[in-house]
């Protein structure tokens, strides 16, 4: 109850009707298609004010926009592997793997306090179960934080590389 309404839709329809969401996510492929991408975005992130300043910055507009050609074109729709990702994320597996990273590499989380899929009062929970994550917060930021801050998560990432 925490997520946003198309957040939840998605990962609910991920835990509880793994058989059908493979459809959902087509239906919402096809929204963003015959409506606009623009309008979808917005619909999805509307409850973030972060994410939809992020997004309507030029530079991540056109970034997303061109970017997402090859997932929402004439000639692709990538709702399989979007689909496919979602159950793999809600599947048995990643609990198992968070837990075994425990001791043996830097875990860094990137979050932003206004991401409509991980509320605020979840990544506290998160941090408290998993107490050798370094969770980052971002209060300015929402699901989209990697394009307000990219230039602190690449430099991140190039310490360990």
């Amino acid at each position: 109850e925490r997520m946003h309404k198309w957040h939840r839709f998605i990962q609910a329809g991920a835990r509880y009707t793994p058989q059908v969401l493979p459809f959902l996510v087509k239906a919402g492929f096809h929204l963003a298609k015959r409506g606009g991408k623009r309008a979808f975005v917005h619909s999805v992130f509307g409850d973030s004010k972060a994410d939809i300043e992020t997004f309507e910055d030029p530079e991540v507009f056109e970034a997303m926009i061109t970017g997402s050609e090859i997932c929402l074109s004439e000639q692709h729709n990538a709702h399989e592997s979007f689909a496919r990702q979602s159950l793999y994320e809600h599947g048995k597996e990643p609990p198992k793997l968070v837990k075994k990273s425990e001791g043996r590499f830097p875990f860094i989380s990137f979050n932003g306090t206004q991401d409509p899929g991980v509320h605020p009062d979840t990544i506290k929970e998160y941090a408290q179960d998993y107490p050798w994550i370094d969770f980052r917060i971002y209060e300015d930021s929402g699901q989209l934080l990697f394009f307000r801050h990219w230039r602190e998560v690449l430099a991140t990432a190039k310490k360990y590389c």
